[in-house]
């Protein structure tokens, strides 16, 4: 699509040199009133109708984030529900002389968060 600058500027080319009549003064919107004949919409118009505002574009982001974000939060909630119930089995391993390494690999649980349920055990 033509950038609003270049309908401007067509506007005030062809408006300069009308068919019959007086030219138009160089300016965005066409005018009736002063005998122009060229009657091409703004190019605020015109580019209104081919490009979004940056309010309608973030608005269509945030409404294609918001389904994942809100699967993401939930799926968030149920891991720390999970992290809880794993405390106390954790701690179990650990006493029975379970690796930390072997640990981690089985819950996928840092080594720092398997330290921290030893010490605090």
């Amino acid at each position: 699509p033509p950038s609003p600058l270049a309908v401007e500027d067509a506007h005030n080319r062809e408006a300069a040199t009308p068919a019959s009549g007086p030219p138009c003064k160089p300016r965005r919107v066409a005018a009736q009133q002063d005998g122009c004949l060229h009657t091409q919409p703004a190019w605020s118009t015109v580019y209104r109708m081919e490009h979004k505002t940056p309010a309608e574009m973030r608005d269509e982001a945030e409404q294609a984030m918001r389904p994942l974000g809100e699967e993401r939060i939930r799926l968030l909630a149920r891991l720390d529900e999970i992290n809880e119930e794993l405390r106390p089995l954790v701690r179990q391993a650990l006493r029975v002389e379970v690796s930390e390494r072997r640990i981690g690999e089985i819950t996928a649980l840092a080594r720092g968060t398997i330290r921290s349920i030893k010490a605090s055990a």
